[in-house]
């Protein structure tokens, strides 16, 4: 899922509010499913952020173009990103603001970190 931005507005429960353009596939993705995986990469996958960021699911298979390795999430359906150092499973819980500001609150249902 490409985001806006997001940020954390709560550590209990843990959520994390972000803002996704109602143009992108990732906004169609999110409201139907209402689940997503927040994957945080490390500064060497930097350009590959900007690529991933920058094509459109609709059109292009990420995880192949790309080089991405899925991993099963334990709480929701969609992949984890193995090569990023933590993947947080998340769940939307707030839609009150998405018609005005294309801002979801997730609640982080299981983070997971690769100490590597």
């Amino acid at each position: 899922m490409t985001m806006s931005w997001h940020m954390m507005v709560e550590f209990e429960p843990p959520l994390v509010a972000c803002v996704v353009s109602s143009a992108d596939y990732s906004f169609a993705a999110l409201k139907a499913t209402k689940e997503c995986v927040i994957a945080i990469p490390a500064v060497h996958l930097a350009q590959k952020v900007v690529d991933v960021g920058t094509s459109s699911g609709r059109e292009v298979a990420k995880f192949e173009k790309f080089g991405l390795t899925q991993r099963k999430a334990a709480r929701v359906a969609a992949p984890l990103v193995a090569e990023c150092f933590a993947n947080l499973e998340c769940a939307v819980v707030d839609t009150r603001l998405v018609n005005k500001y294309n801002l979801f609150v997730l609640e982080v249902m299981k983070a997971w970190t690769d100490p590597k």
